[in-house]
């Protein structure tokens, strides 16, 4: 039926109507399907009195697009501890950057270069069918790596790479 969509939306419009074709699962709430007709029905915008936006996206990437995704508050807690562990890191590492040490820490150069390797997993498993909920697992791993390198403290050129690697991956 894409085809048709396509000839139909492209002789009216005139104009390529898409590049790509994904197909989504569905939304359950407590492993039932959300629908009106059902009352379990809801809109972002009901959410986002609750959560932030990014928050949200989070959640929403945490599984594989074409799995259906459920809702419930107790896996909303679940992935909210998530995010908060990956913003916790970063705002560390924003600190460090202006209140960290000026001396180099020791193997510092090692522990920066081995942060390239989550970078290199990351691009790995979103080339696998956008697989966003293992590009997840790997900024988690590269959290675990630097709030083990900056236990005690580390430096401003530290932090900083370290915060380059790690809002290259999140920005995403």
């Amino acid at each position: 039926h894409h085809e048709n969509e396509i000839a139909q939306s492209e002789a009216c419009n005139g104009v390529p109507f898409a590049r790509y074709w994904m197909h989504n699962g569905y939304i359950t709430v407590d492993k039932v399907k959300m629908s009106k007709s059902l009352g379990n029905f809801f809109t972002v915008r009901d959410i986002r009195k609750v959560y932030s936006g990014d928050f949200i996206r989070f959640f929403l990437l945490s599984g594989h697009y074409r799995s259906p995704i459920d809702f419930s508050d107790e896996l909303m807690h679940a992935s909210k501890q998530g995010y908060d562990r990956i913003a916790t890191a970063i705002e560390t590492l924003e600190f460090l950057t202006k209140n960290g040490t000026d001396e180099p820490m020791q193997g510092e150069a090692e522990k920066i270069a081995s942060l390239d390797k989550f970078r290199d997993r990351f691009i790995e498993v979103m080339d696998d069918d956008l697989n966003t909920a293992d590009a997840i697992s790997v900024i988690f791993e590269m959290v675990s790596e630097i709030n083990v390198a900056v236990k005690g403290g580390a430096s401003k050129s530290y932090a900083a790479e370290a915060l380059k690697r790690i809002d290259e991956l999140t920005e995403v």
